[in-house]
C-alpha cells in the first residue's frame, strides 16, 4: 500500500512540474574549478591555493608557495517577453545577444612556517551580463508608450578580494580572511 501511495505521489510530481525557466548565473555554486567540479563541497577539502576563496583555515597545508587562476565560463539564453507594457500595443519577444560571460578567479599562497600561512585571493562569486542593442523591440514605439528595451546592454561581476592568515597544525587549523568588495 505505502509503495503504491509513492509510485502515486511520484507520479503526479512528475507529470504536473514545469520547467523552472531561470540560471543560477547571480550565484556561483562553488569558487574555482575544483570546487565547482565537487559541486560546491571544495570548502571542505583542500585544493590547493584556490582554497583561499573559500576556507582560509585549509591554506595551512599548502607546501611553499602557490599560485592558482582559472574562471568560469557562463553562456545562459537570455530571452524577453512583454505583454504590451506601460499601455504599448506590442507584443515583444527579444534574445540577448550576451552570449559568453568569465567569472575569474586568482590565488596565491605562502606557508610560512611553523603552522603559519598567508594568502591573497581574488574572484568573482557572482556575473551575468545581457545586451538587448540590436533584434526585435530594441528601440520599442515611443509613439504609443512602447520603450522597448532601451537599446541597453549590461554587465554583472561581483568580485570579492581577500587576504587570509591561517594557523593550524596536524589535524587542526583555523583561518580568517576579511573580504572586501
Amino acid at each position: 500500500m505505502k509503495r503504491t501511495i509513492k509510485l502515486a505521489v511520484a507520479a503526479a510530481v512528475a507529470l504536473t512540474s514545469t520547467a523552472a525557466f531561470a540560471t543560477n548565473g547571480d550565484n556561483l555554486i562553488g569558487l574555482g574549478a575544483k570546487s565547482r567540479a565537487m559541486g560546491g563541497t571544495g570548502t571542505a577539502h583542500y585544493n590547493g591555493a584556490e582554497s583561499a576563496t573559500s576556507n582560509p583555515a585549509l591554506i595551512t597545508k599548502s607546501k611553499g608557495t602557490q599560485f592558482t587562476f582559472g574562471g568560469t565560463y557562463f553562456s545562459p539564453d537570455v530571452e524577453v517577453k512583454t505583454a504590451g507594457t506601460q499601455g504599448g500595443a506590442n507584443n515583444l519577444t527579444a534574445t540577448s545577444d550576451a552570449k559568453h560571460n568569465i567569472i575569474p578567479y586568482v590565488a596565491l599562497t605562502e606557508n610560512l612556517g611553523n603552522g603559519f600561512a598567508i594568502g591573497t585571493s581574488m574572484f568573482g562569486s557572482a556575473g551575468m551580463g545581457t545586451d538587448w542593442r540590436s533584434g526585435n523591440g530594441a528601440i520599442g514605439n515611443p509613439s504609443i508608450g512602447d520603450m522597448g528595451l532601451y537599446s541597453m546592454r549590461s554587465n554583472l561581476l561581483l568580485l570579492k578580494f581577500s587576504v587570509p592568515v591561517a594557523y593550524g597544525q596536524d589535524n587542526w587549523s583555523v583561518g580568517v580572511a576579511p573580504v572586501l568588495m
